[in-house]
Order: structure tokens, then sequence, then C-alpha cells
């Protein structure tokens, strides 16, 4: 074998790396990108296949059906951080009609299933794809906003996509500027018209921003589902930072992240303390420009008429910076949307 000779084979061997090839001259990348490759894989599956084929809702093509989804992993409270995102587990749970029927033959109930939501092997083999990479540990499309686990791209590349998760997200102790940066740049890129220069066709890119948590351990479900352009979202969010803004105490940050708003409403300033929900409803509001949650306002009082006679953080900085400062601007943020 050729590939033998090369010093690095038997490390790729070990390390069970896969590999792939592209053709001399050939415009694809990589050979799988190749639309005859593509088109002769659909081919082969489709024939070796016993179920009929369908049509995708995903892609819209007749392909064949997938009966079980793969897990997507990363999507916290989930069992194991893993879950499938599409999934039957009784026939209450089917549409009508939606089942084989075929007499005197016993159908599995996967089969059944996959005629509930007829989605084909290329359309859930995307989907899973990009939400596991993007649900990935050190992915940066990804935020954790309470007990939501948020997801975030643009139809083509831009910086907005990591300026959208450092302005919300937490930022990483070994940048706490990240976040301060990010709403700078927001602000900066609104106020010269970046955005609006920034088209694809003579149209603006849209931009995806998709809420996922557990609907039970086994399953995840779908908290919020925002479709707009980048101009639109970065305003959304430029609106949110100025309903928040008051005066700063000392050597406090101007610009407060989500994960620092919610703790602050949460009993003893923990985040497993977030009152359940509070976290994806405040993040819909934010990107949708509605007013803020009823609860959000009602955690912010509650915590601060708890804590306000408290000795222990009466007479301290951090009190005002942990819990003042972050309820004040929620009151204030929550007032100029009413």
């Amino acid at each position: 074998m050729l590939l033998s000779k090369f010093d690095e084979w038997k490390n790729l061997l070990n390390d069970g790396t896969d590999l792939t090839f592209r053709l001399a001259g050939a415009k694809e990348r990589i050979i799988t990108d190749s639309h005859v490759v593509q088109h002769g894989i659909d081919s082969i599956s489709q024939q070796t296949s016993s179920l009929p084929s369908v049509r995708c809702l995903i892609t819209g093509e007749l392909d064949t059906p997938v009966l079980l989804h793969k897990y997507i992993e990363g999507v916290k409270g989930t069992d194991k951080n893993q879950a499938p995102l599409i999934s039957f587990n009784d026939d209450a749970y089917c549409s009508f009609g939606k089942r084989e029927r075929r007499p005197n033959v016993k159908c599995s109930y996967a089969k059944k299933a996959a005629a509930n939501a007829p989605i084909g092997e290329k359309g859930a083999f995307a989907y899973t794809t990009a939400l596991n990479t993007m649900l990935a540990k050190d992915s940066k499309n990804r935020l954790q906003v309470g007990d939501v686990s948020t997801v975030a791209w643009a139809e083509k590349a831009t910086d907005f996509e990591g300026w959208f998760v450092s302005a919300l997200g937490e930022s990483p102790k070994d940048n706490p500027d990240a976040g301060v940066s990010a709403v700078h740049a927001i602000y900066k890129s609104i106020e010269n018209g970046a955005f609006q220069t920034d088209t694809t066709d003579g149209k603006p890119p849209r931009f995806y921003v998709l809420g996922l948590s557990p609907g039970t351990k086994k399953r995840i479900s779908i908290r919020f589902w925002v479709v707009d352009t980048v101009e639109e979202i970065a305003k959304r969010i430029k609106r949110h930072f100025d309903d928040l803004c008051i005066d700063i105490p000392p050597g406090q940050l101007k610009y407060l992240d989500l994960k620092q708003l919610l703790i602050s409403t949460a009993v003893q300033g923990k985040s497993d303390n977030i009152p359940p929900n509070l976290g994806g409803d405040t993040m819909r509001s934010i990107l949708e420009g509605l007013p803020y949650p009823a609860t959000l306002l009602n955690a912010a009082i509650h915590r601060l008429r708890v804590q306000r006679d408290g000795k222990k953080y009466r007479t301290q900085l951090t009190f005002v910076c942990n819990v003042v400062y972050p309820c004040t601007a929620i009151i204030k943020a929550y007032l100029n949307r009413f």
C-alpha cells in the first residue's frame, strides 16, 4: 500500500484517524463534496433500505426515513447530557393515519414513528451533526442561559456570531472584558452602518438563535427559535443594554451579561437557584424585543427585600455590586418596556 511508505501512516492507524482525499484538478475540496459521489451514496442507500422513500420534512426531497434519530449532546439537564430532539415512545403521540398499515404484517414501533415525523437520512445527519458541533464544550456558537442551552449562527461568516455569544454569555476568566468589548463592537457597527453594507446577493444575512432545554430527562424541547437579520438582532441587543443602563458602582463592569443578571435574582446568588424557565423567557424577550417577563421583575424585587436587612452584606460593596446594582438595572429595564 502506497500510504504505508509515509512515516505518519502508523501513527494515523494507531489514532484511528479518518482520511479522505481530493482528485487532482477537481473543484471540490474533498471527494465527498462531489455531487456525483453524493448521488451515488443516496442511490445505494435507497436501494438497500426496506423502507419506502418519503418526502423529508427538512430537505423536501425523497429519501429513506430515519427510524431512530441520533442523540443531541450538550443540553444541560438531560440524562448524561444527551437526549433525542425527535422521538416518540407511544402510539398516543403519533398523528392520525401516520402509521404503516400493511395487512398481516407486524411493524416495529420505530417504523411507525418514522412515518409520524418523516425525516430522511441526509436531513437527520445534517441537523444532528450541526447541533452537536455547536453544542460542544469548546464551541464558539453556544451559551448557557439558566436552564436553556442556546446556539446561534449566521447565514454567512460574520464577526457578529462571536459578539453575540460574548455580549450575552459569561466572559472567560482569562478575558473578563470580552463581553464589554463585544457590546462596544455591536454599538459601533450599528452606528457606522456596517450591518447594512454586509449583504448577500443584495439581501441582509439572516441570523438564527435556537434555545434548547430538557423537556424530560430523556427528551429535548425547543424553548425558542428566532430568525431575523443580523442587523435587527444587533439592534435588539443594543436596546437590551440601553434599557439596563444605570449609574455604575465602583469596580463594576458597565455591561452585565445574562448570567450575572439571573444570578442576582437567585437565592444565595447561586446559579442552581435561578427560577425555572426564567433564563429562556428573558432571552426570548431580548431577541424579539418583547417586554421582560414579570417573573424577572418579581425575582429582582424579592431578592432586594430579603437581602436588604442582612447583616452579612449590608455594609459590603460586594452586596451593592452583586445584588443591588443588577437588580436595580432589571427593575429599570422592565419599566422601560412596560
